[in-house]
């Protein structure tokens, strides 16, 4: 080991004490890539792990770090190594849990399990050519539903039609529950849409996100349409104002409400499921001159479009949003690419992990009034500066091009479409490492 891993872990572990998360977790990823037989990184994973409650990873680790310290190396432990790279994977660190498991294979080429979480692994980092040929060695041995689901994705996101089809059809032969016809249904609406849009050469993420999920994304601009000064990939009201101040809030909601109109989804009533996203909801229904109210159940007798603050906020209540009904869209004003989620949002309004203006202030507070005139406040600010912005040119641009983006694929949208796509997808987050 040379000083300088010896002094970056040490860094590590300040950056650790100190409760800095992500600049640890960045700054040990770095050194382990590059010196993956060193148990002082192991270990102190193992302490990061612990300090996230990530329990039975932090365990695992400190087996495999013990034993590459009491042994001659890393190789010697296959066990330790792959119940490391298993945990390490669940809890997406992929690009570790890859390498450790590549190392598993190495010394056992005829293991299925582990070439199976190796593929599994590829597959979460965007490197689906080599996922597929490692999920193909594992159904040599044993053609299972799920191997074949796995697969079925990663051609779709080769754009291999032919084999898209070809694992369809080997999934109705292995279904067994309405779980498993609920997927093959879900993989037969992805390959129309590859059908719909194979003449595009490149797909981006709004191209992504209607073939993978039917999911309307707001304002996206595609890089040769961006300010590059802000950054490679991003949004009409990234460009505009970055952070996503009240300006960038109240464009979003106008180009949403515009959006609705134009493809002919009028909402006959705005919901917000939780506290934070009531001053999203309140401008909305203002906009459409709605009545607003807090969600209260998964039925309702008329057509509601609930507003997020995050997709993740549909984890807990899942349950309640899986079903794809007539009477309710969903929009999240932003969605975390890097997080799977049980559910897809019909709308999204922003790519990435966003916090609206008024969250911290009221997460750090304990007085629910003062949270409450936050919130109170933030209402009147976003409607002023959205009833102008309707009008601007910027918005009515981006308003148009999203409408003509969208109408000729209205079938195939999962907003309003129960009938075709009774169920909502998953977001199983491949669109970020996507090349």
């Amino acid at each position: 080991m040379t000083e300088s891993f010896q002094s970056r872990i040490e860094k590590a572990g300040a950056l650790l004490d100190d409760g800095k998360f992500d600049l640890c977790l960045s700054t040990m990823k770095s050194i382990w890539l590059n010196a993956p037989e060193n148990d002082e990184i192991i270990s102190l994973f193992s302490r990061y792990a612990r300090a996230l409650n990530q329990n039975d990873l932090a365990v695992a680790l400190e087996r495999l770090a013990d034993k590459v310290k009491s042994s001659n190396g890393i190789d010697e432990s296959p066990q330790e190594v792959f119940e490391a790279a298993y945990h390490l994977v669940g809890e997406r660190y992929f690009d570790i849990g890859r390498n450790l498991l590549q190392k598993c294979l190495d010394k056992f080429p005829a293991n299925n399990t582990v070439r199976y979480e190796l593929a599994f692994a590829q597959m979460s980092l965007g490197q689906f050519k080599e996922a597929i040929l490692n999920f193909e060695q594992v159904v040599k041995l044993e053609e299972d539903f799920d191997t074949v689901l796995n697969l079925s994705a990663c051609y779709a996101l080769t754009r291999d039609l032919k084999n898209v089809e070809n694992t369809i059809r080997r999934l109705e032969k292995l279904a067994s529950d309405q779980e498993e016809k609920n997927e093959i249904a879900h993989r037969k609406m992805v390959l129309k849409r590859l059908h719909f849009m194979a003449s595009k050469k490149e797909f981006n993420k709004q191209d992504w996100f209607f073939v993978l999920y039917g999911t309307i994304l707001l304002g996206y601009k595609a890089p040769s349409q961006a300010n590059t000064n802000v950054g490679p990939q991003v949004d009409a009201f990234d460009v505009l104002v970055p952070n996503h101040n009240i300006k960038a809030i109240a464009g979003t909601l106008a180009v949403l409400k515009g959006v609705l109109r134009g493809l002919e989804i009028e909402p006959e009533a705005i919901e917000y499921y939780n506290t934070y996203a009531k001053p999203l909801a309140q401008t909305e229904a203002r906009l459409f001159d709605l009545t607003v109210e807090n969600y209260t159940g998964p039925d309702r007798p008329d057509y509601a479009l609930m507003l997020m603050n995050s997709a993740d906020e549909i984890v807990g209540p899942h349950q309640a949003f899986l079903e794809n009904c007539d009477n309710r869209a969903t929009f999240a004003y932003a969605l975390n690419l890097d997080v799977p989620l049980p559910v897809t949002p019909d709308i999204v309004g922003h790519l990435g992990q966003i916090r609206l203006p008024w969250d911290n202030d009221i997460k750090m507070s304990d007085d629910p009034e003062h949270s409450n005139k936050i919130l109170a406040e933030a209402m009147p600010k976003i409607l002023e500066i959205a009833s102008h912005m309707e009008n601007d040119a910027e918005v009515i641009g981006t308003i148009t091009d999203t409408v003509l983006y969208y109408n000729p694929k209205l079938e195939m949208l999962a907003v309003q479409n129960s009938q075709k796509i009774p169920r909502r997808p998953e977001f199983t987050a491949e669109i970020h490492d996507f090349k």
